[in-house]
């Protein structure tokens, strides 16, 4: 019984990594063509759900992701990348959502 679990968890795991590399599929895709900021939106939309789902199957609840990028942001992980106001604005973003 419990190898039947170990395979499930590793099956779930595999389908939500099949899912984030399908929605990069789609984000290359979309700006790719001329389908505009929404459909790029959306492919985006559907990559972070992935990875929330994808970490709470690993033992990371949303607010843990969330923590960490908010560290990361107040980092230096994106200088010279991202625009300190673009990096404050989610960072503040990101802290209202935490509480």
């Amino acid at each position: 019984m419990q190898d039947f679990n170990i395979t499930r968890g590793v099956a779930e795991v595999e389908r939500l990594k099949v899912a984030l590399i399908s929605e990069l599929a789609k984000l290359y895709a979309a700006m790719g063509s001329r389908g505009g900021a929404g459909d790029c939106a959306e492919a985006i939309a559907g990559m972070i759900l992935s990875c929330y789902l994808l970490s709470a199957k690993l033992g990371s609840p949303p607010e843990d992701i969330d923590r960490r990028a908010a560290r990361l942001l107040r980092g230096d992980m994106f200088d010279g990348d991202v625009p300190d106001a673009g990096k404050a604005a989610l960072l503040g973003y990101i802290t209202k959502r935490q509480g």
